[in-house]
């Protein structure tokens, strides 16, 4: 069973027992099909496992009412937590599509095959950028858009690209 992170929750909702869920992706499609979550509860292995017994999905956040939460108390002591799903419960992307964690890790190659780093994060804004840890130790904001990234290969952990003159010096 793998895990990922999805979000955080930010606080309760409402007077009951809801949790609001802050995704840390702008696409909240994948959580209608989502049975359950898991909470971090302590050490870095330890997670609770919480099934979803009803949702309500907005444009920025999620509505979650979790089997065991029946108190405003116990709602506040998962504020702030970070809130994991298994990848197992996520829709296959489409062609030429990818979930942020697919690409954390891979190696960044230039069109030329000269490894230039690792992808260490993913921003996800209007126009998702790739952070690259360069091999000379500086880091590079990649655009994740189809005139500079050539390839992605999940499989043998790759993304070749093709980067303007200065791109790499910014």
């Amino acid at each position: 069973m793998g895990l990922i992170p999805y979000g955080v929750i930010s606080k309760s909702h409402g007077f009951g027992a809801g949790v609001r869920l802050v995704p840390y992706s702008r696409d909240l499609s994948n959580l209608a099909f989502i049975k359950s979550v898991y909470i971090k509860t302590g050490g870095s292995a330890d997670f609770k496992k919480y099934t979803i017994l009803g949702r309500s999905i907005s444009k920025k956040y999620a509505i979650l009412d979790l089997e065991g939460l029946e108190t405003f108390e116990q709602v506040q002591e998962l504020r702030g937590k970070e809130v994991f799903v298994q990848t197992e419960q996520l829709s296959n992307p489409s062609e030429d599509e990818y979930y942020f964690f697919e690409l954390i890790g891979l190696s960044v190659f230039s069109t030329d095959n000269k490894l230039l780093g690792k992808v260490s994060k993913i921003t996800d804004s209007a126009q998702n950028i790739l952070v690259v840890e360069m091999l000379s130790g500086k880091q590079s904001l990649i655009p994740f858009t189809e005139p500079i990234v050539k390839e992605v290969d999940v499989i043998n952990k790759r993304i070749v690209i093709d980067p303007p003159a200065g791109l790499l010096e910014l």
